[in-house]
């Protein structure tokens, strides 16, 4: 999922990724660098200003399901 974080989102989102047993990536579209979403220092050392593309490891369907609305908040809107 594409989102978008500044730095007062930073402490919240890794407190929200951080309750899942399963991996959570998050990667700068800007300039690739990937991340351990659950790692403060991490997540605040990408390219805040641009859009970051996030995703959980899990086979758990009903983890993954509850991963992509707790991450709602910070989803990209596409302008149409």
């Amino acid at each position: 999922m594409e989102i978008k974080l500044n730095l007062e989102d930073v402490a919240e989102f890794v407190t929200i990724v951080s309750v899942f047993e399963s991996d959570v990536n998050v990667r700068s579209v800007h300039n690739g660098v990937f991340v351990d979403a659950k790692s403060i220092m991490s997540v605040i050392g990408l390219d805040l200003g641009g859009t970051l593309i996030t995703d959980i490891n899990s086979d758990d369907e009903d983890e993954v399901l509850i991963f992509g609305e707790m991450m709602r908040k910070y989803e990209v809107k596409n302008a149409d």
